[in-house]
């Protein structure tokens, strides 16, 4: 059994302008819109590495981004992933 899981890591501005460098594991890639990014697009839906949680982030507001593989130490536990929304959900 593998103990690696792929990790992307990239530059982030937040829907506050807010710049930050992420390092996440990457869950599903869909077309939509939420609360913080209101014009349809695409977004990650991700776990966050360095936050220990699950977040959303827009595609449109990453830059340098890198892929790699890391020990997972820190993924979550298969029954605690929150279920994917559906394409057109909020």
């Amino acid at each position: 059994m593998s103990t690696t899981t792929r990790v992307v890591s990239f530059d982030y501005t937040n829907y506050r302008g807010e710049k930050s460098r992420r390092n996440v594991s990457p869950i599903s890639l869909r077309f939509g819109a939420n609360e913080y990014h209101e014009e349809p697009q695409f977004l990650l839906w991700a776990f966050d590495r360095d936050k220990n949680e699950f977040r959303e982030f827009a595609v449109k507001d990453m830059t340098n981004v890198l892929a790699d593989e890391f020990l997972n130490e820190r993924r979550p536990a298969q029954g605690n992933i929150p279920e994917i929304r559906p394409y057109g959900g909020s």
